[in-house]
This record gives C-alpha cells, structure tokens and sequence, in this order.
C-alpha cells in the first residue's frame, strides 16, 4: 500500500514536468495576457462621446442627406483612378473654378462642372448650361451660376442635388456649409435684390436694394448671417458698399463704404468677413465701427479666401510680388517676397502655395519660410491646394497633381 502511494506521488511529479515538446525551445510561445474586458468598453464609449460631440457641435450642418452624401464619398472616394493628368472635358476653362476641397480637385469648363479624387477617379460629371459660369464650394457641395444669366445648380460629389432658375439675371452667388444658398439678381423695381434659400428651396430672407448694385455675396457656415458688397456711384466717384446681414433681421446690421474700391469677392467664418476689391482688401467683423483697410502698394495679380483667412499677390511698382496673409485679424501675419509675376495663390492649413511662371513652391503660414518647390509645364494658369502637400494644377485642357 505504501509502495502504491510512493508509485502516485511519482507519477503526479512527473506529470507536472513538462518535456520538450511542450518547452517549444525554437519558438516564444509565452502565454497571452488578455485585454481586460472593461478597456474595450471604456474605449467603446470614448468613441460614441466623441462622435456625439462632433454631431452636436456640428448640429446645424447636418442633414440626413448630408450625412448620406459623406457615406458615399467615404466609400465612392476610396476608389482608384488612372493618376494624373486628368482631361477636362469642354473647350474653356476659367483660372477662377478649380478648387480642391478635401484633396478632391473640382473644376468647371464652358459645358461640364467635373469632381475627381487624388487619384484621378472620375467622381461626377454634370453638365450645366451656363454662358459665364461661377464655381463655389462650401462643405462638400458646389454650387455652378450663369453670372449674367439665368440658371443654377447645386451638385456633391455623388449627384446632382438641384437644378433651377432665376426670373431675373444673376449678379452674384454663395453657397454655406449646411446647403442654404443665395442669390443675388436684378430686380423688377430696384437696382438688385438679394435672397437667401433654405436647403430645401425655400426662401428665407429677401433683401432689396434701392440704389446698389450687388456684386459679390457671402454666406456664413450654418446660413444664419451673410454678406454683401454693391456698388454705386457718387459725385461722379466709384463708392462699393459693403452690407453686413443677420437674416432673423429685416433690414442690414451695418454698412459700410469702400471709395474708388471695387469690391467683387467676398467671404466670412463666424462674425467676420474679408472682401476683396482692385485696389485694397477688408476685413471685418460685426458689431465694428468701422472695416480695416489694406491698401496695395501695387496691382493685385490673385487672391484665395477661405472662411476669414485671405491671401493676396501684390506684384509692386519697383518689381517682385509680394505674398500677404490674413488670418481672422485686421493685421498680416505672414509677410515675404517672390521673384517673377504670381499668376496663381491658394492656402490650405498651415500651407500657403504660389504658382509663378512654370514653377510652384509651399510656403509656412506665419514664417513664410519655403518648405518645396517644383517646376512645373508654362501652361500652368491656375492651383488649388488639397492639402498640406498635394497641388492641382490647371493645364491646357488638363488637372495635374503635384506631391512634395
């Protein structure tokens, strides 16, 4: 019996000692530590608190059909081109109507308004009837006008999202980030009038001006405010004034003047608007008693906005150009020199880019330091940022892609 109890003990030892087959001396097959349950949880709703947060900051841009259309692009967007150059279909383009949102470059020719992804898929491709037609984008749409006729039409990147027509010819246009618009038209009984569109046609707010003629309109992101420069003459004197709105209010919240001014541009993020004309720029807010002024000391050759962001190419009297940058003040903060005629600025981020004669350089917002350049064809008219590092460029008959 004792002889038994010694045999067990022995054989329990030796099945607690493992053999080699077990060791796996050749490979590391510690045991695996499993991720506490709780941590996928806690990171489950960081995730919702997150998505939550974004929503709710963004409720007023957002719309089922907003959110559908993102889906797609997300999926649709993904897919792969053939690269760059991408032809442009149509005989003419203008140097106004390519832009790049979202690394996604837009362009706009006398017969077709055509969006691609950064690899040169073909996203959508619409044609449009417009004689003179005007691109604008805001929050994943574009909006294509006929300045001095009649007709209209809201496109994303998936479809075509309406298509319409004004009883009076179209000065100026806008487009804000939730789908509202605005049009600016003649007017059967006063010099121009202004109306703003909820995103599902119907009009908000309607404006007349007696004596005023509009020719640029601005929106901010959720629709709720706007802008307007028209123009007028005085003693024989160019005066532009520029109307400052607040739809829930009837009549504008301010107006300013602007002497032997053209304003013809214009946009706004928030409270504050830019607005560009031929021989100085302003900026803005409401509530000011008075617009800051910026007076070129020389000829504007081009200018990008963005929301309350602008940058101007002033090519001087004594040569060179100079490249200026507003950020939401009434002061510069970026401020430097380039050699030869800009024919073509944009900013993007922290990025500015500068298109000269067969070349394209990046610059550091703030700095003005160059961070890459590249040469590029001499039919090169036009650029539009993607973002930090991406270029398009608009070519004869084509879009091509620079990466730094």
């Amino acid at each position: 019996m004792a002889d038994d109890k010694k045999k067990n003990r022995k054989n329990k030892t030796e099945a607690r000692v493992p053999v080699e087959e077990d060791l796996d001396l050749f490979g590391d097959h510690k045991p695996r530590r499993r991720v506490p349950r709780f941590i996928y949880r806690v990171a489950l709703i960081l995730l919702l608190c997150t998505v939550g947060l974004t929503l709710w900051l963004n409720r007023d841009n957002i719309s089922l059909e907003g959110f559908w259309g993102w889906l797609q692009t997300q999926v649709v967007g993904t897919g792969y081109g053939g690269g760059y150059p991408a032809s442009i279909t149509g005989r003419e383009t203008d140097e106004q109507n390519l832009v790049a949102d979202n690394n996604q470059p837009a362009i706009v020719s006398d017969t077709e308004i055509m969006i691609f992804n950064s690899t040169a898929k073909e996203l959508l491709t619409a044609q449009h009837s417009c004689a003179s037609p005007v691109l604008c984008e805001a929050g994943g749409r574009y909006l294509v006008y006929d300045q001095g006729g009649t007709t209209y039409q809201i496109v994303s990147a998936q479809k075509v999202l309406k298509k319409g027509h004004s009883k009076q010819t179209i000065y100026a246009a806008a487009l804000a980030g939730n789908g509202r618009w605005a049009l600016a038209t003649a007017s059967q009984d006063y010099m121009s009038e202004l109306a703003v569109y909820l995103e599902d046609g119907t009009q908000q707010y309607r404006y007349r001006f007696v004596d005023t003629r509009v020719t640029a309109v601005a929106l901010s992101n959720d629709g709720t405010r706007g802008a307007a420069a028209a123009v007028t003459a005085q003693n024989g004197a160019l005066v532009t004034k520029l109307y400052l709105f607040d739809f829930s209010q009837e009549e504008p919240v301010a107006i300013y003047e602007s002497r032997d001014n053209f304003l013809y541009q214009l946009s706004m993020e928030g409270n504050r608007v830019c607005a560009i004309g031929d021989n100085s720029a302003l900026t803005v807010a409401f509530g000011d008693e008075a617009p800051s002024e910026y007076t070129y000391n020389g000829t504007l050759c081009d200018a990008a906005l963005h929301g309350d962001r602008m940058v101007l190419a002033i090519s001087r009297y004594t040569g060179g150009t100079d490249i200026v940058e507003f950020d939401g003040g009434n002061d510069p903060i970026t401020q430097f020199s380039v050699t030869g005629d800009v024919l073509s600025v944009d900013m993007n981020g922290s990025t500015l880019a500068v298109l000269t004669q067969g070349h394209v350089a990046l610059y550091l917002s703030g700095t003005g330091d160059c961070t890459g350049e590249q040469d590029t064809d001499n039919d090169a008219r036009a650029l539009a940022l993607g973002d930090g590092k991406t270029v398009y460029v608009l070519g004869a008959g084509e879009i091509r892609q620079i990466v730094f």
